[in-house]
């Protein structure tokens, strides 16, 4: 069942979807689906509990980021 008003991206193997937290979204999963989500929101404290540290870049993979800075804040636990 799709949404009447969403809209479907599609996306090959090795693509990064990038879309705000703040707007409702829905994965299309299964298909043998190759790519990946990131939820991007602005860094408050009641979000940011539920932060993985370990699925973040280390500071090795940051210089092949075209927007490290995004990610810097958010390196220390």
């Amino acid at each position: 069942m799709h949404v009447l008003t969403g809209k479907i991206v599609p996306l090959n193997k090795g693509d990064l979807l990038i879309c705000s937290a703040n707007i409702t979204r829905r994965g299309l999963y299964g298909m043998k689906r190759f790519a990946s989500d990131i939820l991007y929101c602005e860094p408050t404290a009641d979000l940011l509990k539920f932060i993985d540290f370990d699925c973040l870049p280390n500071a090795s993979m940051m210089q092949y980021i075209d927007r490290p800075d995004i990610f810097q804040h958010l390196t220390t636990k």
